[in-house]
């Protein structure tokens, strides 16, 4: 990893601890996008004190839009959040490919069984992986996944970026508890 590669990380790793990255949904309207909706929540949440939002994961359909969908989601996403971290979800190398050009800061790489660790490794040439855990193959993969170049990006939440489908208001709640000291 090269020092500039290594300054990207760790800059993202700290704007990532303590912050939080909800899940957002993408709407529709039928079986089409609602692009001014999409514009309009993307906006809204530009205002709300978060770290940076995930695109493209599961609660945003990630998996099942088109290209061209993926595409006007990022762009509305970056447009309303241009100094706040954009993870987009992806599944294989296109859609990393995708992210980066889109201008998202990591990636947030769906499960693959054949082979993890070299699959975060190939998307982790793209962007940064945040790795989640929804493997079953316990602690010795998560260790091999945290010696890739990008490990430093291994979020503590089982279920990132949704912790047990918690909305965005609840998360939001418990952080500030957190940092306060409550329980």
């Amino acid at each position: 990893m090269t020092q500039f590669e290594f300054e990207r990380v760790r800059s993202l790793v700290e704007r990532l601890e303590w912050g939080l990255v909800p899940a957002v949904p993408v709407p529709f309207r039928g079986d089409a996008m609602d692009v001014a909706a999409q514009r309009g929540y993307a906006a809204w949440m530009g205002r709300q004190p978060v770290a940076g939002v995930a695109v493209w994961a599961h609660t945003g359909r990630g998996p099942h839009l088109s290209a061209d969908q993926r595409g006007g989601v990022l762009e509305a996403w970056r447009e309303a959040m241009p100094d706040r971290i954009i993870v987009a979800g992806a599944r294989d190398i296109t859609m990393a490919i995708e992210a980066r050009r889109g201008r998202a800061d990591a990636l947030l790489a769906f499960p693959q069984r054949d082979d993890p660790v070299k699959y975060h490794a190939r998307l982790s040439r793209e962007l940064p992986v945040v790795a989640f855990w929804l493997y079953r193959r316990g602690r010795k993969l998560k260790g091999r996944l945290a010696k890739l170049p990008y490990g430093e990006g291994w979020t503590r939440f089982r279920d990132f970026p949704a912790p047990l489908g918690k909305t965005f208001q609840s998360q939001w709640r418990g952080a500030r508890r957190h940092r306060r000291g409550a329980p």
